[in-house]
């Protein structure tokens, strides 16, 4: 299925969008999203995998995600750690999920990460809108780690 992903800038605003048809129901996908057992088979972008996953998908509940490994892919950083963490701020089971993103790399940084669900043809389009990001360099960085994250959920609830 296609991907979208493009970066916006929006009254000053820098956010990601990466928008794809994904081949599952919105239950599926939203328990992809929510239940730490799904996220560690996908949640991690390129070559990455999930060393560590919490959530406690609630509004007010937190969440932790550790990846291990590098987008590079090189022996050196194999066993290297990114941890992103935040709060769950709306969920709308099955629909819309909302939560911050307080990545390790960038610690002064607490963005927006929003997952809308809906029903089309072939199984449930997914728009993943990643906003109030702080840095513009950091857009390509996270158009690319969406993107592949995507891929990867597409690809494990497809089979």
């Amino acid at each position: 299925m296609s991907t979208v992903a493009a970066p916006v800038k929006a009254s000053g605003v820098l956010k990601v969008e990466v928008r794809r048809v994904i081949r599952a129901n919105r239950q599926r996908v939203f328990d992809a999203w929510t239940k730490p057992e799904e996220m560690r088979r996908w949640f991690a972008p390129g070559p990455m995998t999930v060393a560590a996953v919490e959530a406690d998908p609630r509004e007010g509940g937190a969440y932790r995600i550790e990846m291990k490994g590098s987008m590079d892919n090189l022996p050196e950083n194999a066993d290297r750690r990114s941890i992103a963490f935040g709060e769950y701020t709306e969920i709308v089971p099955n629909e819309r999920l909302r939560f911050t993103w307080r990545p390790n790399w960038n610690p002064e940084s607490e963005s927006v990460v929003t997952i809308h669900l809906r029903d089309v043809e072939g199984g449930t389009e997914l728009l993943l809108i990643h906003d109030r990001i702080d840095l513009e360099s950091s857009c390509g960085g996270y158009k690319q780690g969406w993107t592949s994250c995507v891929a990867k959920l597409d690809a494990y609830l497809g089979d």
